[in-house]
């Protein structure tokens, strides 16, 4: 009798438990323990293509971005402006 009550509480924790191996040796874990991974669906952002970082403005450019390439191209042609204004004079 007592085998039988012994061998059907064996059948049910091997049934409510699973062997699981970890590095110190063999333990059971119940399934109850094992909790499903999320699901995360990966965000694709646009890359800013000024500093490369990802972007959550609607352009893909982060404002301060946008505002350095503004004023590098205003320099640039302000440049070459001043330098053919400066070309006209001196041929004068």
């Amino acid at each position: 009798m007592r085998h039988a009550i012994a061998a059907g509480l064996t059948a049910i924790a091997l049934l409510s438990a699973r062997l699981h191996s970890v590095v110190g040796g063999w333990e059971f874990l119940s399934v109850s323990d094992k909790k499903p991974e999320p699901i995360y669906f990966p965000v694709v952002r646009k890359c800013c293509p000024v500093c490369g970082k990802p972007s959550y403005s609607l352009s893909g450019e982060h404002p301060q971005c946008a505002l350095t390439r503004f004023d590098a191209a205003f320099k640039a042609r302000q440049k070459k402006r001043n330098h053919r204004t400066q070309l006209q004079a001196a041929a004068k």
